[in-house]
């Protein structure tokens, strides 16, 4: 799960902890910093301090690197990680999880999809919007970003939500917590960084950004993209189980017994 954080180090301690807490061991955090973070050396503290909460070390890490914005940051990592892995996700400093093995129950939802998104309850926007989700990792890759193209901060969760609507494989998991400690269910303090993203400027920028995604025909374009990645990965598998059960065979002579018959279309191998 991608995790960029700025300036709130306390947060992201925080957050570690309610990771190491619920997450099963199958998930891992990956918390992203600026290099030009007011902050980094408590950052960093962080990283040493918690680093040995998990039992396994690798289960969270942090990288640091330029300020890029929450899109460009999680287009980067995204097209970093997910190659390498079966799914990838997002949730905010600002989260925490609260039912354990919350990341299993992930993993469960995207299997039975083969191609799809999950996203639990938030205690805030619930069902409605995504504010943290997970997808198979080839959403991404056959989309070519993470988050909607121009949009900075916001409308990230709008467009999940569209695409997994879309793709008809997105689901919602109500009794799955990662409660959003945000200021408007007044659970945390605006600081600065609230401020700056939730501002006139930034939601109308993000808006337009949002708007312009669909009009455009990229969105279309992408699921378009998405889904014929998932038809493609879907015939693999077939393919795969068919040959494992001795069914197929790869110059496309079928290991069933000959059925001779006056129809020349029978048995057609297209």
């Amino acid at each position: 799960m991608l995790c960029p954080s700025r300036n709130r180090p306390d947060s992201i301690a925080e957050l570690i902890i309610t990771w190491c807490q619920t997450a099963s061991g199958r998930s891992k955090l990956l918390a992203a910093v600026d290099d030009d973070d007011p902050k980094i050396q408590d950052y960093r503290h962080v990283e040493n301090d918690l680093a040995g909460l998990s039992e396994n070390g690798d289960r969270v890490e942090f990288v640091y690197g330029p300020r890029l914005r929450l899109g460009g940051t999680l287009d980067a990592l995204a097209a970093r990680y997910a190659p390498d892995h079966f799914a990838i996700g997002f949730l905010g400093d600002d989260h925490r999880p609260r039912t354990y093995g919350w990341d299993q129950a992930f993993l469960d939802a995207l299997g039975r999809h083969g191609t799809g998104m999950v996203y639990g309850n938030d205690l805030l926007q619930g069902r409605n919007l995504p504010t943290a989700i997970a997808m198979t990792s080839n959403i991404p890759l056959a989309l070519g970003y993470f988050a909607p193209p121009g949009c900075t901060h916001l409308f990230f969760d709008n467009a999940w939500l569209q695409i997994g609507k879309s793709l008809h494989a997105i689901t919602y998991l109500d009794d799955v917590v990662l409660e959003h400690m945000h200021p408007l269910a007044g659970k945390a303090d605006a600081d600065a960084g609230y401020v700056e993203v939730n501002s006139a400027a930034m939601y109308g920028h993000d808006q337009q950004a949002y708007q312009e995604w669909i009009r455009s025909g990229e969105f279309t374009a992408g699921v378009r993209r998405v889904r014929a990645v998932a038809a493609f990965a879907q015939m693999r598998g077939q393919l795969a189980a068919e040959e494992s059960a001795g069914t197929w065979s790869p110059i496309g002579i079928t290991t069933e017994p000959d059925v001779y018959t006056d129809d020349p279309m029978r048995g057609d191998p297209r």
